[in-house]
C-alpha cells in the first residue's frame, strides 16, 4: 500500500470515527483499532490539513448565502448556512489531494 492510500485509509477511518457519534475508545475497540495508533494518526492527518488560506471579500453572491470560496484555478466552494461539515470536509480534502503542495 502506498503512503496516499495509507493516508485516505487513516483519514477515511478518523471520519467514521467522527461522524459515528462514539468516543474514540469504543469505535476503535468495535473496529479493532489500537487507539495509540489512531490517535497517531489522527494527529498526523490533522498536521497534513491545517494551513491557511487568504479570505478576501468579495461580492455577496445571495443573501442566502452563507460562504463563497474562490480558488485560483477558477474552483468556486459555496456553503449555505445550514450545511454538513463532514461533506466540506471530503470536498476540501479531494481538493488538496488533487493538488499537492
Amino acid at each position: 500500500m502506498t503512503r496516499e492510500e495509507r493516508y485516505a485509509q487513516w483519514r477515511n477511518m478518523i471520519e467514521a470515527q467522527a461522524a459515528s457519534g462514539m468516543t474514540v475508545a469504543i469505535w476503535c475497540r468495535e473496529n479493532h483499532v489500537d487507539i495509540s495508533r489512531f490517535y497517531l494518526c489522527r494527529r498526523r492527518v490533522r498536521k497534513q490539513l491545517s494551513g491557511f488560506i487568504e479570505l478576501k471579500p468579495g461580492k455577496s453572491v445571495d443573501s442566502g448565502s452563507g460562504v463563497r470560496i474562490r480558488l485560483d484555478a477558477g474552483v468556486h466552494i459555496e456553503v449555505e448556512r445550514d450545511f454538513d461539515p463532514v461533506t466540506l470536509r471530503a470536498v476540501i480534502q479531494a481538493l488538496a489531494e488533487n493538488n499537492p503542495r
